[in-house]
């Protein structure tokens, strides 16, 4: 649906100048546009159940490796991506109250610090290489610090996206 809505976009690639920003921005969102096509097909390698009538792929026993490997790297763009549509009503937000930004901007700060310690001790590093080919859960662990460390590195990598596409957007040069 999200692509739909923003098919215009797709017929803008090819107009205009190519800012480092553009480019950053048109790599990430290609990018997240491939790992997104190819999630569901890796699930669908996967499963010897759903699709039971489909005929069994020699690339099924790696299936799983590489579905949890789209899995993180999407969450991690996607992320990304929605720190490139922070730029704007984070500037708004710094013209209209600047002390309410700068308070904004250190919470955001100390919990992208805790995502960097959660994306660590979570295993993201293990998922998205495809070292590790089954999530773990601790079940013991109260759920809300499970969900606060995702969101902690849900924004940790948002502020990511933001921070480059910010840091690219002042250089106003076109790639040649």
């Amino acid at each position: 649906m999200h692509q739909i809505i923003n098919r215009r976009w797709y017929s803008g690639l090819f107009k205009g100048r190519y800012t480092a920003s553009r480019v950053f921005q048109t790599v990430l969102n290609l990018a997240l546009l491939v790992f997104m096509l190819l999630q569901p097909v890796s699930g669908i390698l996967m499963s010897k159940h759903l699709y039971a009538f489909l005929p069994t792929f020699p690339i099924s026993a790696y299936a799983r490796q590489i579905h949890m490997a789209f899995a993180y790297w999407g969450y991690v763009m996607i992320c990304m991506h929605a720190g490139l549509h922070m730029v704007v009503p984070i500037k708004r937000l710094y013209t209209k109250n600047r002390g309410l930004c700068m308070l904004i901007g250190a919470l955001t700060l100390g919990i992208s610090i805790r995502g960097i310690f959660a994306f660590i001790n979570r295993g993201f590093p293990g998922y998205m290489t495809g070292k590790v080919a089954f999530a773990f859960f601790d079940y013991s662990e109260p759920r809300v610090f499970f969900f606060f460390d995702y969101v902690a590195v849900m924004i940790l990598f948002m502020m990511i996206g933001f921070g480059c596409f910010s840091i690219l957007a002042k250089e106003r040069r076109s790639i040649q």
